[in-house]
């Protein structure tokens, strides 16, 4: 009974990650936006277009549905990526004290191969001046996404 536990745990691990947000908007497959069935990461050309309409605050105009605000995406290659930064902030009788730093800047980059999809990122570990290892090169994710078949794809890396 421990084993079934452990693998029925171990196979459905991905799914622990995902976000309830977009079933509220008729999408429950991640496969609808990104490029991984798993979800995450780099987008699709149409999750680009849904993040602009349903998630962004601010979609004004066609500059915020490219990547660093001057990159097109082709069908052969996608670029993506993050920058996201956190406020911290503490205050008792003895400390008043606010923080800003950045916690994630990374670039995606997905090159279309036949039935293949190579996929990276490139960046740095971030966090607080104290973070061990901050500054240091960083890839999330890397991995070949393969499709045997248009209903079939294999993964295989980080």
């Amino acid at each position: 009974m421990r084993i079934l536990s452990f693998l029925i745990i171990f196979l459905n691990l991905s799914a622990s990650y995902a976000f309830e947000r977009m079933v509220t908007h008729g999408y429950p497959a991640c496969i609808a936006c990104h490029v991984s069935p798993n979800g995450g990461g780099l987008l699709t050309d149409y999750g680009r277009s849904l993040s602009k309409e349903l998630l962004s605050t601010w979609g004004v105009s066609d500059v915020f549905a490219r990547p660093a605000f001057s990159v097109k995406n082709t069908e052969r290659v996608k670029i993506g990526g993050d920058v996201r930064g956190i406020q911290t902030y503490f205050k008792n009788s003895n400390v008043d004290q606010g923080r800003l730093f950045p916690m994630q800047q990374n670039v995606e980059l997905g090159l279309n191969v036949g039935n293949a999809m190579l996929v990276g990122t490139l960046g740095t570990q971030e966090g607080p001046d104290t973070a061990p290892r901050r500054g240091q090169f960083l890839s999330e994710r890397h991995y070949i996404l393969w499709s045997p078949t248009p209903t079939s794809r294999v993964r295989v890396g980080k």
